[in-house]
């Protein structure tokens, strides 16, 4: 046992009982705020698809910090961070007992750790649900995503990355709620979102942006990689069947995609979508179930 985990020598008895119960890191501020995170026994939380726990913030490193079981306790290690680790108001630099109700600070987020039973756990990651997700296709709805893409925006632009944005809407959908009913118009909705949900990163955002217009934010992606991303989603779609009272239901997509980068004078993150939004009226203008961008 090293010098930075004495504190294990000694362990508080309260601790000990606390800790049969499920670990958990809830955002207390920050985005997503309210989410609440069951600790799995060794995490990684970071801005990278390859962390266990995907933070939305900026500032965070893309392994930044390690939460890790031993026994009955839970330890945190900074992984070598660029903007390090605070733990109630400290910044850490060794590995660190964490103690029920110690809040973590990585950038500006700042987590708060604890004990739930798992029913109390669940409770507020419902609770959380209410306010960033869409009630009807369970993806992140448009506050969420207007909150988010003015982060990853000012991010992109401080340093110097890209950020892309891709646009869709539901062609003809008017006909399925003329033809079938609004229940099939929100049947589609539903089932178009559950397939294309897999394709989005854990660190993008997939948003139902109004109506049916969805919206996928892309970090640290240029121009053709979105694209090609556009056309699986295109394509999938396309050749998607979607089963509604035992009628299949056939539907397409228009996309319009636009990115910021070095190369491009967007100011700001309304004129990125607003670029998206004029190719996706141009990919609807051009016969839809097709993808538009700068050049296309």
């Amino acid at each position: 046992m090293n010098e930075s985990t004495k504190v294990w020598e000694k362990p508080d008895s309260q601790q000990a009982v606390v800790s049969k119960k499920q670990a958990s890191l809830t955002v207390i501020k920050g985005s997503p705020l309210g989410e609440v995170f069951l600790l799995d026994g060794e995490d990684v939380l970071g801005r990278c698809n390859g962390s266990t726990i995907t933070l939305s913030d900026i500032g965070a490193s893309r392994s930044h910090l390690l939460i890790k079981k031993e026994d009955e306790y839970y330890l945190a290690t900074d992984l070598n961070s660029t903007n390090g680790t605070e733990i109630n108001d400290k910044k850490i630099t060794d590995t660190y007992q964490l103690m029920d109700g110690d809040k973590i600070r990585i950038a500006d987020t700042l987590l708060k750790f604890s004990f739930h039973d798992v029913e109390e756990a669940l409770y507020h990651q419902q609770v959380r649900a209410l306010i960033v997700i869409d009630d009807l296709t369970q993806i992140y709805n448009k506050r969420y995503f207007s909150e988010t893409i003015e982060k990853e925006f000012n991010f992109a632009k401080r340093n110097k990355s890209a950020l892309s944005l891709i646009l869709f809407d539901i062609d003809h959908f008017k006909l399925f709620n003329d033809q079938y009913g609004h229940q099939a118009g929100d049947f589609v909705l539903t089932e178009i979102a559950a397939v294309i949900k897999p394709l989005a990163r854990n660190y993008d955002t997939f948003a139902r942006f109004g109506g049916e217009e969805f919206a996928v934010l892309l970090r640290e992606t240029e121009l053709s990689a979105a694209i090609l991303l556009a056309n699986r989603m295109r394509e999938l779609v396309a050749n998607s069947k979607f089963n509604y009272k035992g009628q299949d239901l056939k539907s397409s997509i228009s996309l319009g995609v636009a990115t910021y980068n070095t190369f491009n004078d967007f100011k700001d993150q309304y004129q990125l979508i607003s670029a998206a939004d004029h190719y996706l009226y141009e990919a609807k203008h051009a016969g839809r179930n097709r993808v538009c961008y700068e050049g296309s």
